[in-house]
């Protein structure tokens, strides 16, 4: 995993939520 900067970091932590949030919707 390639970590340019924090901000990055940050903005690709809040796309696997998402993502995992979405995973979680369709199970339920």
């Amino acid at each position: 995993m390639i970590l340019h900067s924090p901000t990055t970091l940050t903005f690709l932590n809040l796309c696997l939520m998402s993502f995992l949030i979405c995973l979680l919707s369709m199970l339920i």
